[in-house]
């Protein structure tokens, strides 16, 4: 039985071999570290997330009203509050959904997502309107009523200018 012959290759692919080696070498040696890898990632923790938006609770529409006027501008991050409103069946009485959402337009903030909270209560959230926000055909006429009343304040009365000026209150749906 013939033996078995171990092939060798030509000599000119051997050194093209060894040349493409050295290069890749060369290459690493020059390129700055990995920045991602696992060992820099440990050595700077992430930032703690930020503190949850309050969550308050107000007797009657005077006192949302009072708040409002210390803080409509959103400084100190509350941009963000969330509302906590009594339901019908609620014992205890609470500044009411309507009231909420009427005195928010008056100094440009609006309402948004609605979470249960328990048989007595939810919460609804509130924020400042931003620049482009789209509005409500409801929004329109509730701030028509309240304009009428004379109950708008500077700050609901600019973002009510924008929207008429930018197309949005035309828009409105």
């Amino acid at each position: 039985m013939p033996r078995a012959t171990r092939q060798t290759r030509p000599k000119a692919v051997t050194a093209a071999s060894a040349k493409a080696k050295a290069l890749a070498a060369t290459i690493a040696a020059a390129s700055p570290p990995n920045l991602t890898a696992p060992a820099a990632a440990a050595a700077s923790p992430p930032p703690p997330p930020p503190p949850p938006p309050p969550t308050l609770l107000f007797r009657d529409a005077a006192a949302w009203e009072s708040w409002l006027e210390e803080n409509h501008k959103g400084t100190e991050g509350l941009g963000v509050v969330w509302l906590k409103i009594g339901k019908k069946s609620c014992p205890e009485r609470t500044v009411t959904y309507d009231e909420a959402v009427e005195l928010a337009l008056c100094f440009g903030w609006i309402d948004g997502q609605r979470k249960a909270l328990d048989e007595h209560f939810f919460i609804q959230r509130f924020t400042p309107r931003r620049r482009k926000s789209i509005w409500s055909k409801r929004n329109v006429a509730r701030v028509g009523m309240l304009k009428k009343d004379g109950k708008m304040r500077p700050a609901g009365q600019v973002e009510v200018d924008a929207a008429m000026a930018d197309g949005r209150w035309d828009k409105a749906y």
